[in-house]
Parts: structure tokens; C-alpha cells; sequence
């Protein structure tokens, strides 16, 4: 465990500098030195040596021109800026902004020190104080279009639509910003309830920059607004932590003036987050020359390879951790997901079984253990892994689906059946698969006391409407024939027969003719769900899905 527990206490120092003590900058002689802020010292005792000696260096540096009293309000402004970018891009939080105020108070013209200390309100979550240093920037250097598009982003997040709607559109032709400006105002046009322009911009967006790919999410809520399911749905599937780009060199030379190890897992998060895997690699194998035994960055870096195209090389790293700790749960997860993927499934379910002994609320592992049942026709012991990984992560919308699945596959009474599909749309009420499931059981089951064709009717009629796909026209037929209107059923079922037929879906005429004949004979059917229902089988395991998101979640 050397190597985590090392990582985990470099992750606390560096990101939060928690522990430290209030330091006195020196002896003030003048006014202007009076009025200087404090630095605190952070216990930087457990960062790597080279982190550690560049800030030590730096911070000697520092003091050595505050106590000298020849040193000019300039050289000290740039003395204390300078150690705050080194703080900053370090991510020392604490002591930056001190270091950035005082430089700012001391050379109040220059544009950095307001321009990084709104960064770093914003990256700590202070968006009211992120709004007044960005605007002091924006009016030190009013042409540099990324301080008034990061004011505008401090302005939605400050809950002031109007002031970064305004921004973000001056700023749509930008060639350095306007990707990202145009993002921003399509997320203020969705708020609003006006999907239509958001649709446009987030398109517009992605058109110029296709790897910023965290706009198909907003993308996809947009279509949901239009009722347009099926291309929500296409959006919401390429939904990956992409963000847009923006040429900001000031932002970048701060950025420059890290190093360590510390660094260049930094620098490889965000190039995954960037979709860059290849420089994700690169830098998690540089990291991981400094310091081999960060198991937690080495399962990153097996990660970054795969979505890299080399998943040879991410197994090979995967082994090397379970080699070095041999009950690392989520290196056990990725081997399990990579052996189901390669039609292992027998690896697979030991791996998903390791994992969830090692940690027994891994929603992942219960979801993926669930499906590897499901296609062994092991219903009720995936039934409960399903149950398991919705109640670790109720936002999980297929394990919610695969685990009604499982209870009418496991044959569970409707009754129960019912029930959970109930609770499931108290949680998801968009949820169109959940709502044709429920459907189909209030319209058709065998069981009385179960069906409600007049509920049955309200759900389906808006579900056909808003997606006119078969399944949901043979729901909405089966509705129609429990409340009583055969004459409606059969001619819906007869457009759905001659639809599937010009489609060539003839596996499905059979079951639609026979339900034809019983519409037109005044009976109801009683088979909710046929032979095959493809809605309650797993679909393949999404591999490069899985990679992107699970260790994003990891520290170091």
C-alpha cells in the first residue's frame, strides 16, 4: 500500500494546504509594506523533492526581497506574483491568493495578478469574487477576449444569465474563444426553456471543435427539451469530458511553471479530461518513472492506453499493479471489463466478484457482475446486483431498466413488477424505456389487479407521440384494447404490422398479426412482453466508456 497511501498524502498537501500557520512577510517599513497580506506556510513536507525544493527556493527568494529595504514596490510586486503562479500551478491553493493580492496591491496596473486570482476564485469555487478580479482584468486589458470570457463564465456561475449571456455572444466570432463562448450561451438559452437556439450553438460548437465532446451532453438535453428522444439519445451516447478549447497564453505560461510528479499527473488529467490520451500517456508514463509504486496513477496510465488503441500495453500495466497490490479493486474491476469484452465471461464474473468483496459498494462492479448473469439466464442472482448497483448509483437509468428486466425474466409477481417500475419513475420520469415497461404490464398483464388501461392509455398516447418507433405503437395498440377501444387498437397495430413489414422486421409479424386478430375479435392481449424482448437484455459492455470514466474518480 506504499504507494497510495504516499499518493493520497500528496494529493491532500497539494491540492487543499490544509495544515499551516499564519507567517508575518516581514517587518514593515513603509505604508505600503504595512498593508501587505500574510502568506501562509504550507506543510509541503510530504510533496516530492523537486516540488518541494522549487517552492523552498522560491519562497527564500520571496522573503529575501521583502526584507530588503531597497527593494521597489515593482520588484516586490513581481517577487509575491511570481511566487503565487508557482503556488497556483502547484495548486497550493491557500497561500496563492495572498501571494496574488499583494502583488496586485503593489502594481495595480498590471493585468496578471487580477486576471490569475479570478482563476483561482473560480477554481475554488468563489464565483462573486471571480466576477470582481476578472472585471478588473477585463479593464486593464480590454481586447484580451479570454478575461471577458472567463468573466462571463463567473457570471453564470454567479448566477447572472443576463451579463454572460451579453459577453459570451460579443465573443461568438472569436477565433481563440468562440467555441467555448458559444457553449456557455447555449447552457443560458436551455436554462431559459429555449432549446432551439442552444441546439444551434452547441452544434456550431462541436462543428468547429468535434473533440469537445462535453457538449453532446448539453447537446442531448437540448433535443430532450424538443421532444427529438432519438437524437437525445445519439448525443447523449458520445457524451465523453471533452471541454472546448481556448487560446489563453497568459493562462498558460502560469500554467508552465509547475514540475514534478505532482505536475505531470495534473497535466495527464487534464489532457484526459481534453480527450488527448495520447498526451495523457505520455504523461503518466513520465510521472510514473519518478515514482513507479503509485499504483492509482499507474491504473490512469493503463487507462490512457487503452483509449490510447493499445489495449495489449493497458492489461500489461493492469497485471503490474495487481503485482505490486494485489487487492487494488479497481485494477480487478478494468481486467474484469476487458475479459468480458474479449468473451471471457467466466474471468469476467471472478473479477467482478474480487472487486465487490474489495469494495462491496462499487456500483460498476454490480452492474457489470449483473449483466455477465443475465446472459448466463441467471435472473435472480442478477436481479440482485442490479438492485445493488441502482442503490449505490440511483443515477444509473440501464440498471434501473435491467433490474425490472431481471424480476420478469426471474418471473417475480406483477404485482412487485409494478411496484418497481413505480418507484423507478418517481426517480426518472423521462425515462422512456421504464414508461413502455410500465405500459405494456397496466395494458396486458395476466395478473388482475395489475392493469389500468386508462393509465395505461395517458402514458402511452404522449410515449407514441414523441417517439413513433414499433415497440412504442405495439404499447400504446395493447392500451387501447384494455380500456376498450378495439377499433383503435387494430388500426394501430395493422400501421405497425405493415411498418415492420416495409422495415424488414418479419421476426416481429407473427406476434403483431396475432394481436391484429385479437383487437379485431374484441379481445385484449395478455402477453405484456414477447419470446425476445430486447429491451431486457444486456447490451455489449461499453469498454472504452468504462475506461473514461471510472478513474477520473481515483486520487493519487
Amino acid at each position: 500500500m506504499k504507494g497510495t497511501q504516499a499518493g493520497d498524502k500528496r494529493w491532500a498537501v497539494g491540492l487543499l494546504c490544509l495544515l499551516w500557520v499564519a507567517a508575518p512577510a516581514a517587518e514593515p517599513e513603509t505604508a505600503q509594506r504595512a498593508s501587505l497580506l500574510p502568506v501562509p506556510v504550507p506543510d509541503i513536507a510530504g510533496t516530492e523533492p523537486t516540488v518541494r525544493e522549487t517552492l523552498e527556493m522560491a519562497r527564500a527568494s520571496l522573503q529575501a526581497v521583502i526584507q530588503d529595504p531597497t527593494s521597489s514596490e515593482q520588484k516586490m510586486a513581481t517577487a509575491f506574483g511570481e511566487m503565487g503562479e508557482l503556488y497556483h500551478s502547484h495548486h497550493v491553493y491557500v497561500p496563492a491568493e495572498p501571494c496574488y493580492r499583494n502583488a496586485h496591491s503593489l502594481q495595480p496596473r498590471e493585468f496578471r495578478w487580477p486576471y490569475y486570482l479570478g482563476y483561482l476564485m473560480q477554481q475554488t469555487s468563489r464565483p462573486a469574487s471571480a466576477v470582481d478580479d476578472y472585471r478588473a482584468a477585463a479593464e486593464l486589458r480590454p481586447a484580451y477576449a479570454p478575461a471577458r470570457l472567463r468573466l462571463a463564465q463567473a457570471h453564470a456561475e454567479n448566477n447572472q444569465p443576463d451579463l454572460a449571456a451579453a459577453i459570451f455572444r460579443s465573443l461568438l466570432d472569436d477565433a481563440g474563444v468562440g467555441v467555448a463562448a458559444a457553449y456557455g450561451l447555449g447552457k443560458i438559452e436551455l436554462a431559459r426553456g429555449r432549446p432551439e437556439p442552444a441546439v444551434e450553438l452547441f452544434e456550431r460548437a462541436l462543428a468547429e471543435q468535434p473533440d469537445a465532446n462535453k457538449i453532446h451532453y448539453s447537446l442531448g438535453m437540448a433535443y430532450r427539451a424538443l421532444g427529438q428522444l432519438e437524437s437525445a439519445r445519439a448525443q447523449l451516447a458520445l457524451y465523453a469530458d471533452g471541454v472546448p478549447r481556448v487560446d489563453d497564453p497568459v493562462l498558460q505560461r502560469m500554467e508552465e511553471r509547475s514540475s514534478g510528479v505532482l505536475t505531470l499527473l495534473y497535466k495527464a488529467i487534464s489532457a484526459v479530461h481534453s480527450g488527448d490520451h495520447a498526451a495523457a500517456t505520455e504523461a503518466f508514463r513520465e510521472a510514473l518513472e519518478l515514482d513507479p509504486d503509485n499504483v492509482n496513477a499507474r491504473v490512469s496510465y493503463a487507462r490512457s492506453l487503452y483509449l490510447s488503441g493499445n489495449p495489449g500495453a493497458a492489461r500489461e500495466q493492469l497485471e503490474d499493479v495487481l503485482r505490486r497490490e494485489s487487492e487494488h479493486a479497481l485494477a480487478h474491476f478494468f481486467l474484469a471489463v476487458l475479459a468480458e469484452s474479449e468473451n471471457q465471461p467466466e474471468d469476467a464474473r471472478q473479477g467482478f466478484q474480487t472487486t465487490l468483496r474489495l469494495e462491496p459498494a462499487h456500483s460498476g462492479a454490480h452492474h457489470f457482475l449483473a449483466d455477465n448473469l443475465m446472459r448466463d439466464g441467471d435472473f435472480a442472482a442478477a436481479l440482485e446486483h442490479y438492485a445493488a448497483a441502482v442503490r449505490f448509483a440511483p443515477d444509473d437509468r440501464p440498471a434501473r431498466l435491467m433490474e425490472v428486466a431481471a424480476m420478469i425474466l426471474a418471473g417475480v409477481e406483477p404485482l412487485r413488477v409494478r411496484e418497481a417500475l413505480e418507484k423507478g419513475l418517481a426517480a426518472d420520469p423521462d425515462d422512456p424505456l421504464l414508461q413502455q415497461v410500465l405500459v405494456r404490464l397496466l395494458a396486458a398483464s395476466p395478473q388482475d389487479g395489475v392493469r389500468d388501461g386508462k393509465r395505461a392509455v395517458a402514458l402511452a398516447e404522449p410515449l407514441f407521440h414523441g417517439a413513433n418507433l414499433l415497440e412504442n405503437a405495439e404499447a400504446l395498440a395493447m392500451a387501447y384494447a384494455e380500456a376498450g377501444r378495439y377499433a383503435d387498437a387494430a388500426a394501430l397495430q395493422q400501421n405497425a404490422l405493415d411498418a415492420a413489414m416495409a422495415a424488414g422486421r418479419f421476426d416481429a409479424a407473427p406476434r403483431l398479426d396475432d394481436n391484429l386478430q385479437r383487437y379485431r375479435e374484441g379481445e385484449p392481449c395478455r402477453e405484456p412482453f414477447p419470446g425476445f424482448f430486447p429491451v431486457f437484455y444486456p447490451s455489449p459492455t461499453p469498454v472504452a466508456a468504462v475506461f473514461r470514466e471510472y478513474p477520473t474518480k481515483q486520487a493519487y
